[in-house]
């Protein structure tokens, strides 16, 4: 075989080689678009709270946010919900931005179990509180200086809220949180004067 014969077989080998080469990428990048994701969802767990007592003595209610998979089989990993903007109704009644940003909640049982959660089975994380005395506080994994998490009295909140994941996020939901100042004890009292609702679209 001559240096031409030769140059023109190795030539039609490395292009050979480079087509395979980048039907294999494209292949493997076509697989990955249509391999289904987890789908994450997130509601308010129970509009009456749960009561209880506090070590201190004082009585609260905790509210939590369920966060599930639609696609339990495909397990969502590292999964946090975060805080990401609290909208708060100013003197005029209008609502405003208060705060911008991105914390992550603290899990249900927090101190037990990990911060990154492995998600094909529902899981929940707390949302707030309210106290008889200490009133409502919004329950993130930390408190940023910039955010105010508590508030004592009548107050309107919208949150923003969305749960992460390495494989996919939920959409951003709002939450509305209304409350008027009173405590109860008894939950159909305690729905009279605060009320925690999903937003619609378009709903104030």
């Amino acid at each position: 075989m001559d240096a031409t014969h030769q140059f023109w077989w190795n030539w039609w080998i490395q292009l050979a080689v480079a087509i395979g080469t980048i039907g294999a990428v494209i292949l493997a990048l076509f697989v990955s678009l249509r391999k289904p994701k987890p789908q994450l969802k997130l509601k308010v767990l129970r509009a009456e709270g749960e009561p209880t007592r506090l070590n201190s003595g004082e009585d609260v209610r905790f509210y939590h946010l369920h966060v599930w998979n639609e696609r339990r089989s495909i397990a969502a990993t590292e999964v946090q919900v975060y805080l990401s903007r609290l909208d708060e109704s100013g003197a005029n009644g209008k609502l405003q931005k208060v705060w911008q940003g991105n914390v992550p909640l603290r899990w249900r049982d927090q101190e037990f179990v990990p911060t990154l959660q492995k998600i094909g089975s529902a899981k929940d994380c707390d949302l707030c509180q309210i106290g008889r005395q200490s009133g409502l506080s919004l329950m993130p994994l930390f408190v940023p200086n910039s955010l105010n998490s508590c508030r004592q009295g009548k107050c309107k909140l919208i949150l923003f809220l969305q749960a992460r994941s390495n494989e996919a996020d939920s959409e951003v939901i709002r939450i509305a949180i209304s409350w008027d100042g009173i405590w109860e004890d008894t939950d159909n009292a305690m729905k009279q004067h605060f009320a925690i609702e999903v937003l619609a679209d378009g709903q104030t």
